[in-house]
């Protein structure tokens, strides 16, 4: 780890009271009950027995160059969010074109089916993490079982 992550690390902490982070991974893509998408996903840890979740502002590159942004570009505005293990109802696997669908509003959250079998192998894939007041988000997660044993 390097010096830069380990003071983002410490920093993080610090914020939560000097807590210990006792999970941490980065969710490639996410989205939300609330119409938010992040295509280049969230930073995702857990302290004591509540997930937070943020994002973090991607500038554009090209071949690591910084690339001018047009002025009529919607400014960057950070988003954070947690929820507690216990207010987790339930998870599953769904197609990532679905949780698309879903959160702009298209298709109904309800009607929402877990990928089975062969589907899998074809389709982009997101955990769906449904919470006891009915909310909702979705992540891609790196480590789908790894999440499942940190939120037990």
């Amino acid at each position: 780890m390097d010096d830069e992550t380990k003071s983002f690390l410490e920093e993080l902490e610090k914020k939560h009271d000097d807590k210990k982070i006792t999970y941490k991974t980065y969710a490639t893509w996410f989205g939300s009950g609330e119409g938010i998408i992040r295509q280049f996903g969230v930073f995702l840890y857990k302290i004591d027995n509540i997930f937070y979740y943020e994002d973090f502002e991607r500038k554009p590159q090209f071949f690591g160059l910084p690339i001018k942004i047009g002025k009529n570009k919607t400014p960057y505005v950070k988003y954070e969010n947690s929820f507690e293990t216990d207010k987790v109802d339930n998870i599953m696997e769904v197609s990532k074109s679905s949780a698309e669908n879903v959160i702009r509003g298209s298709f109904s959250s309800e009607k929402l089916k877990q990928i089975k079998g062969l589907s899998k192998i074809f389709t982009q894939t997101v955990s769906m993490i449904r919470f006891t007041d009915g909310k909702y988000i979705f992540l891609e997660l790196m480590d789908k079982g790894e999440f499942e044993k940190a939120l037990n």
